[in-house]
């Protein structure tokens, strides 16, 4: 007697199978031609259970990156979940999520929904150098959410690499500043720590972390490390750093932010909300950490998930 899952693995490998069937089909190489045309705009009309199996086959076969935008977020994790059906488990399919927070609203953000818009991001800017392009999909509402710009996401994106002189005391403050927080060891994805003259980080959209010894002003060794028994596993030769975070005053346009605050009208706030406000984007503006950075995001984050796809 056949088990469940049995039947579930005879049905994943077929519907693998049919993938190179519709590659095969002259209308589908015709549409795969067009596709490269920048002002192309194809309509199709197919049912909708055969909507993951077309975009799955066009992707398998276009090799670029695909953003693909539905209505509703339960839309965008079915298709997720159906696409990796037919791509694979280990296909770079990925859900760019909804933001937690909305415009001036003073509730701590979920870093998991944060950092999987930050990998996602990171996916798509580095897409070129990637042997096998990131499949995205994506809510109209996460689209239209506001998020760091390309270029500050870029400038904020750093590689780390053996042999490198920099001075420890500069790295550890310039991930504070990408939204890193520092504890005492490092155990989930957007955490630092240091120990002497060993810095531990996990960057975002990392598999693992990464341990930094340094001999002087030198980085000595890279290494990956288990984040359960803080234990060193295979040597590398360098760990790439995202922004952990979307609201980055640290690279942002200071003019574009003093212009926007200079325009806030306060005639309806009390003195104590009016001073508290001047007085947290003071400390933003001289680079302080602070708790409440979220709520200040507007001024911030004035970039799209397309400004991230490549030409």
């Amino acid at each position: 007697m056949n088990s469940p899952h049995t039947g579930l693995v005879a049905g994943y490998m077929s519907l693998q199978g049919l993938l190179p069937l519709l590659s095969a089909d002259t209308q589908f190489r015709k549409l795969l031609t067009n596709l490269q045309r920048a002002s192309y705009i194809a309509q199709l009309q197919i049912p909708d259970s055969a909507t993951a199996y077309v975009l799955a086959a066009l992707w398998r076969r276009s090799r670029f990156p695909a953003v693909v935008i539905v209505p509703r977020p339960e839309n965008a994790r079915r298709l997720v979940d159906q696409l990796l059906l037919w791509c694979g488990e280990d296909a770079p399919v990925m859900q760019f999520p909804e933001s937690e927070n909305l415009p001036f609203e003073r509730i701590a953000s979920d870093p998991t929904s944060t950092q999987s818009r930050l990998r996602v991001l990171g996916a798509l800017i580095d897409s070129t150098a990637q042997i096998t392009p990131p499949f995205v999909v994506s809510s109209v509402s996460a689209a239209i959410n506001l998020t760091i710009a390309s270029d500050a996401f870029k400038q904020g994106t750093h590689t780390i690499r053996r042999g490198n002189r920099i001075r420890l005391q500069k790295i550890v403050e310039r991930w504070t500043q990408l939204g890193y927080r520092q504890e005492p060891s490092v155990e989930v994805p957007g955490t630092s720590a240091r120990r002497g003259g060993i810095v531990d980080i996990w960057p975002v959209g990392a598999d693992a972390p990464s341990r930094l010894e340094f001999f002087g002003d030198e980085i000595e060794s890279v290494r990956i490390f288990d984040p359960v028994t803080q234990r060193s596993s295979e040597e590398t030769d360098q760990v790439t750093v995202i922004p952990a975070t979307e609201v980055l005053p640290v690279v942002a346009d200071r003019d574009r932010v003093r212009n926007l605050t200079s325009r806030l009208d306060f005639r309806n706030c009390t003195d104590d909300t009016h001073n508290r406000i001047v007085e947290e984007l003071g400390q933003i503006e001289n680079g302080e950490f602070h708790e409440d950075l979220t709520f200040y995001a507007s001024f911030y984050t004035h970039g799209s998930i397309f400004d991230y796809i490549p030409e």
